[in-house]
């Protein structure tokens, strides 16, 4: 009967996989969570950037559009594609509208 029985070796390497594989999920559970934070932290940084660039823009357009007025040039020039003609160090004059040089 002593030859039936299976050797203690393969339940101790299984049980001791069992522990590797056990301690390996609470590690990776762990990273999971810290990366859907930062993820969570980063979704909320490029919201408000976005809506920074949108003021940042609106601004550039009332500016390139108070430029105008104040000049009384005609901010519809028609000065083609590709002019870029800078007017200041963050307006440039584009085809027809102005945008803030990042």
């Amino acid at each position: 009967d002593q030859e039936r029985l299976p050797s203690p070796q393969p339940l101790a390497d299984a049980e001791a996989r069992i522990e590797d594989l056990t301690n390996k999920i609470v590690e990776l559970t762990a990273v999971s969570a810290r990366l859907y934070t930062e993820i969570k932290n980063l979704e909320k940084e490029v919201t408000e950037n976005q809506a920074a660039y949108g003021k940042a823009t609106a601004i550039c357009e009332k500016q390139f559009a108070d430029f105008f007025a104040d000049s009384g040039l005609d901010s519809g020039l028609g000065l083609g594609e590709g002019f870029g003609k800078a007017l200041g160090p963050d307006l440039v004059l584009g085809t027809n509208e102005g945008t803030c040089k990042g």
